[in-house]
């Protein structure tokens, strides 16, 4: 036997053809063929960052080992303290406060990725920093303090002015600040949250009614070479159901709905948009007659709603359960639930959200016979559309009004008045809506003998029938 090498760095381990070199308490040993003669195994030692070169020289029982200065984990070499100012900046605000990072985290996000963003190893989007900013009880700009990092507070900036000038009603306005944020982000290249931008223009392009742009916005933001993370993609499917139930095509929403719940996967992350998506998915459902399931859907988004403490959410998902109850012909039970629902829309400042309750309220009235609460539900319904400016649901409003008043004192002056918003609703996709209105219509002017002109207004209903029909959704009951 040779005699033993003078080194402090050697271990006396057993060689065998079958099994790796055994090291005593390695933490991750790995081994790795260097030669015919010699194995080459890297070792991390437990309480250091030093690796360590062991050589196996054949003959011998003995090792040589080299300490090897290690730097940073391979995955951190590019970050110093100095490339994740935002993180620094999170780190020294979460300890001023007191917090852990997973106190920090909690509910929408993990102690995983906070540690990743104070370490540099994540980029943080526009929604993780306003969740961040109130949690640490500061602003967005704080964070985001740097020159280097000020055109995200410069774009979220120009978001905030677009959601309240689309608040106030400023079209115009909205829709230059929008497309300027859309610009910046675009300039400020992959971490300028172009998405995000791009995202809020389309809904607004949807809720005005231009949905051949909205479209467009929609497929440049879900190109392969735009590469959306999920958040992005989760949302950007909910904008397409949006889209798609505007349009009618209710299959294709419903798709889009489920596509996002998929996404967002089984965690109890990100609570409002899985409320968002069930309550689209269960709209589709309710448009296309499955009334089981969309009630089941309703009823799940606003349990989450509840549980986040998401009022409008939840008003909004017990709006769904109202009409999937008047569907059913459960005419009490809608009002109920349709007036639960306005009572909590009120409270928020979503003004199209609180027409949409009040004109279904309005149509669930006259369903149990109550023509003076349904003229009420559509007045308010129309000073919220008229505050608006939005006149596809002024007219579906005044058709419940009109409804309304055929039933009360002055059938004559309703049928004029119907005559002019089945003429509105005929160019606008509000199918439901004109089904209703060119049926009470035609039903007054045949109870008058005016055979003529029911059957012309009989034949409007008749058309938009087949319609809902040929679209998949089921005729109204009401």
């Amino acid at each position: 036997m040779p005699a033993r090498a003078e080194t402090s760095d050697c271990r006396r381990v057993s060689r065998s053809a079958t099994a790796p070199p055994t090291v005593p308490n390695p933490r991750r040993p790995t081994r790795q063929a260097a030669g015919a003669d010699e194995v080459v195994v890297m070792l991390v030692a437990p309480y250091t960052s030093d690796l360590r070169s062991v050589k196996v020289v054949p003959s011998t029982p003995l090792i040589c080992c080299n300490h090897v200065r290690m730097g940073r984990h391979p995955s951190r070499r590019h970050v110093s303290p100095d490339d994740a100012p935002i993180g620094r900046r999170i780190r020294a605000r979460r300890r001023e406060l007191g917090l852990t990072q997973a106190n920090l985290a909690s509910p929408e996000y993990t102690k995983s990725f906070i540690s990743q963003l104070e370490s540099g190893l994540a980029d943080p989007s526009l929604d993780s920093l306003r969740f961040l900013s109130r949690r640490l009880e500061t602003s967005l700009s704080m964070i985001a303090g740097d020159p280097a990092d000020q055109r995200l507070a410069a774009v979220e900036g120009l978001l905030q002015w677009g959601r309240e000038a689309m608040r106030t009603r400023e079209a115009n306005l909205a829709r230059r600040v929008l497309e300027t944020a859309v610009e910046m982000a675009a300039a400020a290249g992959p971490g300028g949250h172009q998405a995000d931008a791009q995202l809020l223009l389309a809904e607004f392009e949807t809720a005005r009614g231009d949905l051949g742009r909205a479209a467009q916005i929609l497929t440049q933001i879900m190109e392969p070479a735009a590469r959306p993370g999920t958040l992005v993609a989760v949302r950007s499917s909910l904008a397409a159901g949006d889209l798609a139930l505007r349009r009618g095509a209710h299959a294709a929403a419903g798709s889009s709905f489920r596509e996002a719940l998929g996404r967002l996967g089984k965690g109890a992350r990100h609570p409002d948009l899985r409320a968002r998506a069930l309550l689209g998915l269960a709209a589709a459902m309710q448009k296309t007659g499955d009334l089981r399931q969309a009630r089941r859907r309703a009823e799940a988004a606003g349990r989450l709603a509840a549980g986040a403490q998401l009022p409008e959410l939840r008003g909004r998902a017990e709006v769904v359960v109202g009409q999937v109850a008047l569907a059913a012909g459960a005419y009490d039970e809608a009002r109920r639930l349709l007036r639960s629902a306005c009572a909590m829309l009120d409270a928020a400042p979503d003004l199209r959200a609180q027409a949409d309750a009040w004109i279904h309220l309005g149509r669930a009235a006259l369903a149990a016979g109550d023509p003076r609460e349904a003229l009420h539900a559509a007045h308010t319904a129309l000073e919220r559309a008229s505050a608006l400016a939005d006149e596809a649901t002024a007219a579906r409003a005044r058709g419940v009004a009109g409804r309304a008043l055929l039933r009360l004192d002055d059938p004559q002056a309703a049928a004029t008045q119907l005559q002019a918003v089945v003429a509105e609703l005929e160019r606008s996709d509000e199918l439901e809506d004109l089904v209703e209105a060119a049926t009470d219509l035609a039903h007054y002017h045949g109870s008058r003998g005016d055979r003529e002109l029911a059957e012309r207004v009989g034949g409007v209903a008749d058309r938009a029938s087949r319609r809902l029909v040929g679209d998949g959704q089921a005729p109204a009951t009401a």
